[in-house]
């Protein structure tokens, strides 16, 4: 559709907004790519568009961006406001109903967001505006990878995206490579067992890794002698990653001492990989890979 304003490009003689330009080029490419260059992709939008949602709510309320913020967080899950100056500030409460709330919420593997430890009355949970917007994060990302996802493109602009779709590709799978590498490094002469090598491929993908695998992670690499800091750098492809809650909890694993999770609840999880060389090991960190034997030159 042709564009009045002055952030503009031509196209064929028309202009076009600039802003809608470069996200549907954006979108044609992470298409070619492939499902997790679009789970990338529709994070760091979310992270974008979540930042000027913030901005824009925090004033008086009585600005157009104000407004329009307003209605596009209650178009993504409808609230009731709690309180005066529930959606400003920070400071007000909003209320958002039971089943709207689990269905985000189960994303999020922070064990404060589990139900138990909100406020919940009269089937609605009471929340804070930057726990609403926390929430919102799972429907703009989602909405993102279907826009991605219903792309299509044509032939000819298939060929000439392909280069730089090439490029973002080769440039993902360098971020994954380097997480895995710095998993690989920490993990010593030993190796690493399967479940953990699993666990931490599924973060490098995006996935959304569950909480007990979050911790057989942390607590392994830990035990392994990873820092704190290089086990946080783990989780960045977390769809729910926020460096500040990571750093906290990679902490606290580290200053209670836990141990990986046996092996028997690994299992019991789902999370267990076992395979030969585990043999009658009883917890991860027992894992020890067969010793090579020596060659003539060695």
């Amino acid at each position: 559709m042709p564009y009045a304003g002055d952030n503009h490009v031509d196209i064929g003689g028309a202009p076009y907004c600039a802003d809608a330009v470069v996200y549907a080029l954006a979108l044609m490419i992470v298409h070619i790519c492939g499902p997790r260059t679009a789970a990338k992709f529709a994070l760091g939008q979310a992270e974008w568009a979540l930042t000027n949602l913030r901005e824009d709510m925090g004033g008086s309320g009585t600005t157009e961006e104000s407004r329009f913020a307003q209605d596009y967080i209650w178009l993504l899950m409808p609230y009731t406001e709690a309180g005066e100056g529930a959606m400003y500030g920070g400071g007000g409460m909003f209320e958002i109903g039971v089943a709207e709330y689990v269905r985000r919420s189960v994303h999020i593997a922070d064990p404060a967001w589990k139900l138990l430890n909100r406020r919940v009355a009269n089937g609605m949970v009471t929340l804070k505006r930057d726990d609403m917007l926390r929430l919102a994060r799972h429907d703009i990302c989602a909405a993102i990878e279907r826009d991605a996802s219903a792309t299509r493109v044509g032939r000819d602009a298939g060929r000439a995206l392909e280069l730089q779709a090439r490029n973002v590709s080769t440039s993902v799978r360098a971020g994954d490579e380097a997480s895995r590498g710095t998993a690989a490094t920490a993990a010593g002469r030993f190796g690493r067992p399967p479940c953990v090598t699993e666990a931490v491929a599924s973060l490098a993908r995006a996935e959304n890794l569950p909480h007990h695998g979050r911790l057989l992670v942390a607590a392994y690499m830990l035990k392994a002698g990873m820092s704190e800091d290089d086990i946080a750098a783990l989780f960045v492809n977390a769809p729910d990653y926020s460096e500040a809650t990571t750093r906290r909890q990679v902490a606290h694993i580290a200053s209670v001492g836990y141990m990986p999770q046996s092996c028997e609840k690994l299992e019991s999880l789902g999370l267990c990989r076992r395979i030969p060389a585990c043999g009658r090991i009883k917890n991860p960190v027992q894992f020890r890979l067969p010793e090579r034997a020596a060659g003539p030159e060695e």
